[in-house]
């Protein structure tokens, strides 16, 4: 059996219905909480397994009213952006209060926008 291969605009395809999804998502439902997994993971190749900084703004755009908890963002060598990087981003764009970076190991409380 030959190896499992993805071509490059077969990439993009899965990526543009990746973000389409999410767009439709927020079109059928509210949230108050979304946790989206971020960090870039980038394993082999140019692309993500996980969402970078852009498609978590993306994201947050797309469900306005919710916080916005990033999982999977630190810790492996495979991420290539950070929690750092989403909190310059968000702050840097005006919507960083919607933004709860978790502490790895630290039990949390996350309770939904008021106005979701």
């Amino acid at each position: 059996m030959p190896p499992l291969r993805s071509e490059p605009e077969d990439g993009y395809k899965w990526l543009e219905r990746y973000r389409e999804a999410g767009a439709e998502v927020a079109k059928r439902f509210k949230a108050g909480v979304v946790l989206p997994f971020a960090g870039a993971a980038q394993t082999r190749g140019p692309f993500h397994l996980t969402m970078d900084t852009n498609d978590t703004i993306e994201t947050a755009r797309a469900f306005p009213d919710a916080v916005i908890v990033p999982v999977h963002t630190d810790g492996w060598a495979h991420f290539r952006q950070s929690a750092s990087d989403l909190r310059a981003s968000f702050d840097t764009l005006g919507f960083g209060a919607r933004l709860r970076i978790l502490d790895p190991g630290v039990a949390t409380v996350i309770e939904p926008s008021s106005r979701a």
